[in-house]
C-alpha cells in the first residue's frame, strides 16, 4: 500500500542523521531529464548548475510544469525554506535537463538526447522520474552508453495504475 511520508521522507528510508546527510551528494553531479527545474528557488539556486532544454533547444531549462523542481528538492533541496525538505543529496549538483514540456509529456528522442548529454558533461547519477510502456533500441543504446561511463540511472518504475515495470526502468541496468 502507498504510504504518504511528506516532510518525513528521510526518516523513512531510515536516513535521519542530520551531521552525515549534510554531506551526501559531496563532488557528485546528478542529471534530471525532466520538465525542467526552477533554478530559482530558494532551496535550489545554489545546488543548480546550466543545463538544456530538449523541447525548444535552448540553454533555458526552466521548469513550466512544476514536476521536475519538485524531483529537484528530492534531490538536492536544502530544506532551510520553512515549507521545504532536505533533499537526499544535498551537497550534489544538478543539471537540470528539459525533456518533458509543459504537461508532462515528451519523446523518446528528446530523453536519449538528454541522456547523452548528461553523460557528456559528467552526470554520475541520471534520474528519469518518467516512463513509458514500451521498449526502445535508441533508449536502449543510451542507457548502455551511461552505464558504460559509469552513470548511475534511475528510473520511475510506474505511477499510472497499470501493472507491469515501466521503461526505462525496466531495462537491467536501471
Amino acid at each position: 500500500p502507498l504510504v504518504p511520508v511528506g516532510k518525513n521522507g528521510l526518516e523513512f528510508i531510515k536516513c535521519s542523521d542530520p551531521a552525515n546527510q549534510a554531506s551526501y551528494g559531496r563532488n557528485v553531479i546528478v542529471a534530471l531529464l525532466d520538465t525542467g527545474v526552477d533554478d530559482r528557488h530558494p532551496d535550489l539556486a545554489d545546488r543548480t548548475l546550466n543545463g538544456y532544454n530538449f523541447i525548444n533547444y535552448t540553454a533555458d531549462a526552466s521548469d513550466d510544469n512544476s514536476h521536475g523542481t519538485a524531483c529537484a528538492g528530492i534531490i538536492v533541496g536544502n530544506g532551510l525554506n520553512a515549507e521545504s525538505a532536505k533533499g537526499i543529496a544535498p551537497s550534489a549538483y544538478l543539471i537540470p535537463v528539459k525533456v518533458m514540456d509543459e504537461n508532462g509529456k515528451g519523446e523518446s528522442f528528446a530523453v536519449v538526447e538528454g541522456i547523452v548529454y548528461a553523460v557528456d558533461r559528467g552526470a554520475k547519477v541520471i534520474n528519469l522520474s518518467i516512463g513509458t510502456q514500451g521498449s526502445s533500441k535508441i533508449l536502449r543504446e543510451a542507457i548502455d552508453y551511461a552505464y558504460k561511463n559509469g552513470a548511475i540511472v534511475v528510473a520511475s518504475a510506474g505511477n499510472d495504475g497499470t501493472d507491469g515495470v515501466l521503461f526505462p526502468a525496466n531495462y537491467k541496468d536501471v
